[in-house]
């Protein structure tokens, strides 16, 4: 299964993407292998470690590589809206699936 949460940071395209919130649906494999032929682009993920006793994280440690996810894709505004996912930046969204469904995961970049 794949482990990403929010605040997990996505590595797509060389760039880090911050997760602001995942989904998850359970599917049976048949239509998860149908799925897997759009997934064209590779992922890693990131995750910024535990606090330690005074409070502060350390970088952010490599998790997972070589994830199949779909393109980048906007974020319909309703949607960003009901998410909390405003402000200052471009909502994105990918979808990753492995043998056990799919994810659903938003991602905020800073616009420049």
């Amino acid at each position: 299964m794949i482990n990403i949460n929010e605040g997990d940071v996505l590595i797509y395209g060389g760039a880090d993407f911050e997760v602001k919130a995942v989904e998850f649906w359970k599917m049976d494999s048949a239509r998860t292998e149908s799925f897997k032929r759009i997934a064209t682009e590779t992922i890693g993920i990131r995750r910024p470690p535990t606090l330690d006793a005074d409070f502060k994280r350390g970088t952010p440690t490599l998790r997972s590589v070589n994830i199949a996810a779909t393109p980048l894709d906007p974020v319909n505004p309703e949607v960003q809206l009901s998410r909390g996912l405003q402000g200052g930046f471009e909502v994105r969204q990918t979808f990753l699936a492995d043998d056990d469904g799919f994810w659903r995961v938003f991602l905020q970049e800073k616009k420049g």
